[in-house]
């Protein structure tokens, strides 16, 4: 007897190596994705909630880790002449990032710009956020001598969630500046 099962559909996964690795049903949009990447420049993507802005996040640092297997069979893997090496990347999901009040939002910002940077053997030494960013793209830089891949995923959730509170508004706009 044949099964005709379908491949899951991937409902609130945004991990793109878990919808590969699980063999959930993926739309595969990695053609606009090496045009979008072939051309590089700063990208800013405002869609609504649930469009796919995370999941594309998750695919951008799979492509740019040079994690070629999660691409098995899509477009990128058999048409693209992709360089599949592992670029330098930081990731700044403020999904993790506290926003109750400034001091913890600015410090968490630090502590996953840290823990980004621990990958590579990188310490910091200087104070301000401000700082703590120009160091660590300078100091990647010269440990990778690659171009930085840096992504940022619900940038805004620090806005968001405070929406009935100016101030904070105020605060997280700019904190995010930095």
């Amino acid at each position: 007897m044949q099964n005709n099962a379908l491949d899951p559909l991937p409902i609130n996964q945004f991990a793109f190596e878990k919808i590969r690795s699980q063999k959930m049903i993926y739309v595969d949009k990695t053609q606009l994705i090496y045009k979008m990447v072939s051309h590089p420049d700063y990208y800013f993507l405002s869609r609504p909630r649930r469009f796919g802005k995370s999941l594309l996040i998750s695919i951008l640092k799979h492509l740019y880790s040079g994690h070629r297997a999660y691409f098995n069979g899509l477009w990128i893997d058999q048409h693209a002449d992709w360089e599949w090496k592992q670029w330098p990347i930081l990731l700044f999901d403020f999904n993790s990032i506290s926003n109750a009040n400034e001091v913890a939002l600015k410090h968490d910002i630090q502590d996953v710009l840290e823990n980004n940077l621990e990958r590579y053997d990188i310490k910091l030494s200087k104070r301000s956020i401000k700082q703590k960013f120009k160091e660590a793209l300078t100091s990647l830089y010269k440990k990778t001598n690659s171009k930085i891949v840096i992504l940022v995923d619900e940038y805004d959730k620090p806005i968001i969630d405070h929406l009935d509170d100016e101030e904070q508004i105020q605060i997280a706009k700019k904190t995010e500046r930095c």
